[in-house]
């Protein structure tokens, strides 16, 4: 926005009143060749407005989403337009920002048949995203898209119970199973069986950088091989009548992003959505996530295109979208810190009041989260194991946490782990410290725990 000063409040209420003139100001600031003398103190005039008319659709596109899509794309100017007129004046201040509205995630999207709306989805997460995180996730609210943890397609064909456990999704809609697997005919076969079980969608996994997968040329190691990738994609869509998609990374490494490429393949094999984390396998979740990277990729592509990575926050799935102009946000790690936050995103969006969890709700969620573990066909040492994972994430760099974790990371009963948590919140209650959740500290040696890249860094945030 050519290095434009926010305006005042004083200032910027009256350029509200007209849109023309907040796209303007983000496009041209005060150089264009149609400028009009401004009275900034005043509100702005009809008869000012009209003669930028031109340039509404620069102004809005420019203003929207910081230059970043060739101006020839006028359809996507449009639709910025109000989100353009809003960050020229604004900038990310505004108390009006409810009112803002992003449409791609108002009207939702279609993986073939299937409508998902509003155009938020449950990131697969090893671990951490079985029957019942997903549920309480879709109890919260605002979530139009589950993916189950990723599942090995080797085990999917030996009929393995324990694997075959992580793909119902019975009471789920809708819902994807994700698999994860390097040969085509064996990946063919696992979606085959998923289907005759009754999954609804099926994903694949190209974007998985853990050691143990990739170390079998498998997740994000694919996108090395893009010829595979495409054998993989027709072999699997033939194979089967429900939707096929695909979740994958920008690329192997900054040498090689090469998502576009694979994108397009996925595409014309009939595959009917693609979801795109925002880094590459070498950066594995170290540093910010490149929304603006996947922008490419929508603009190229019919099928929706959802954005993913570091979406933490409602200001983050706003600049997700906006910079990478995708139909819809993916979050993972967001909604172990915060459950409500795709509810909130949904929210916002219709200009709703957006719901703030109190610390008697996010403590229910915890023991609920607990409550319904037992539902699953998993061992106790299992059942604590999953628990004392989640109170990691949901509790990192929150202020006298460190204790909370430690206590229970000793203890050996459901039991014993559920009242360490109930002496915290309590705790938090009897100190008054409500706001906690939204104030991450770093405590001191937090990161020596973890290597580098571990997504429970506090600088993996």
């Amino acid at each position: 926005m050519g290095g434009e000063k926010n305006r005042t409040t004083d200032q910027a209420i009256p350029l509200m009143k007209c849109a023309w003139m907040g796209a303007f100001r983000g496009a041209w600031g005060d150089k264009s060749p149609h400028r009009k003398p401004l009275r900034d103190s005043k509100p702005a005039t009809r008869q000012q407005a009209i003669p930028l008319m031109k340039c509404a659709r620069m102004g809005a596109f420019l203003g929207g989403v910081g230059g970043q899509v060739p101006p020839q794309k006028k359809t996507e100017a449009m639709k910025c337009a109000r989100m353009g007129a809003f960050r020229g004046v604004w900038g990310d201040k505004s108390p009006h920002r409810k009112k803002i509205k992003e449409d791609q995630m108002d009207k939702g999207f279609r993986i073939g048949p299937i409508e998902v709306k509003p155009a938020t989805a449950l990131a697969p997460m090893e671990g951490i995203t079985d029957a019942s995180f997903r549920r309480l996730i879709r109890k919260c609210g605002g979530c139009g898209l589950t993916v189950t943890e990723f599942v090995n397609c080797e085990a999917l064909a030996r009929e393995v119970d324990r694997t075959w456990s992580k793909t119902k999704t019975d009471d789920e809609g809708p819902a994807s199973v994700q698999i994860y697997g390097r040969d085509p005919e064996r990946l063919a076969l696992a979606a085959q069986m998923c289907e005759a079980r009754g999954a609804q969608i099926v994903d694949l996994n190209l974007g998985c950088p853990a050691k143990q997968v990739v170390s079998g040329n498998a997740g994000s190691a694919l996108m090395k091989e893009p010829a595979l990738c495409a054998r993989i994609f027709r072999a699997v869509r033939e194979a089967i009548s429900i939707p096929l998609t695909v979740k994958m990374r920008l690329g192997w490494n900054a040498h090689s992003m090469n998502a576009l490429e694979i994108a397009r393949m996925a595409q014309e094999e009939g595959l009917q959505m693609v979801v795109v984390h925002g880094r590459t396998r070498e950066e594995g979740y170290r540093g910010r996530s490149h929304w603006e990277c996947v922008r490419p990729i929508a603009e190229a592509l019919h099928i929706p295109v959802l954005v993913n990575g570091d979406i933490l926050t409602r200001a983050d799935a706003r600049r997700a979208i906006e910079l990478s102009g995708a139909s819809g946000i993916m979050v993972g790690r967001g909604l172990l810190r915060n459950p409500w936050l795709l509810c909130q995103i949904a929210q916002e969006n219709a200009g709703e009041p957006v719901f703030e969890p109190s610390l008697e709700a996010r403590c229910a969620f915890v023991c609920e989260y607990m409550d319904s573990l037992a539902s699953l066909d998993i061992s106790p040492g299992g059942v604590l194991g999953k628990i004392k994972c989640f109170l990691g994430y949901f509790t990192r760099g929150l202020a006298y946490s460190s204790q909370m974790r430690e206590r229970a990371y000793r203890l050996d009963t459901v039991e014993a782990v559920r009242a360490a948590v109930l002496s915290y919140f309590e705790m938090l209650s009897r100190e008054k410290l409500d706001g906690v959740f939204d104030e991450v500290v770093a405590e001191a040696g937090v990161n020596d725990r973890f290597k580098e890249g571990d997504p429970r860094r506090m600088d993996s945030v």
